[in-house]
């Protein structure tokens, strides 16, 4: 049987896979389509928190204290994420919606700093190191916070 002129049941116009690439493909398409915003709000994330990391870093190395640090990061990134995710991730804007995404960044930053500071002075961990589990925390927070509160 030819595939010849055989097209992807989806409509993209792609001819139809074939062997365990068809297999593989089958396997991870729905899972894409079902979490596109989370995977999207994801890489999203993972842009801004590269420029955190180099920012925090950054300004640690001229002698600033980490926790001023990392809030400079944070505050700098937050408008880049609020227009690629309203952009690319919820479909949605306006005013009213980055005055919710400020105050959901802002409380997140201040759960940062805390979790930050805990980190770093009580538990003795490395200051940068220290920023990847905060990362991950305050992540699930701005995620959660913009499907829920912020775009919806």
């Amino acid at each position: 049987m030819s595939t010849k002129g055989k097209t992807e049941p989806s409509g993209t116009g792609l001819p139809a896979p074939k062997g365990v690439y068809a297999s593989a493909r089958r396997l991870v398409e729905p899972l894409v389509i079902k979490y596109e915003k989370f995977i999207k709000f994801c890489l999203i994330g993972l842009l801004n928190t590269v420029l955190n990391i180099i920012i925090y870093n950054a300004l640690m190395h001229l002698g600033l204290h980490y926790i001023p640090a990392y809030a400079v990061g944070f505050i700098l990134t937050w408008l880049n994420a609020f227009r690629l995710n309203a952009k690319h991730v919820f479909k949605s804007s306006g005013k009213r919606a980055m005055v919710k995404y400020f105050a959901l960044y802002m409380s997140s930053l201040l759960l940062g700093n805390w979790l930050l500071f805990l980190l770093v002075d009580v538990a003795g961990m490395n200051k940068t190191l220290a920023q990847f589990p905060v990362i991950a925390v305050t992540m699930t927070v701005n995620y959660t916070g913009s499907k829920f509160w912020v775009f919806k």
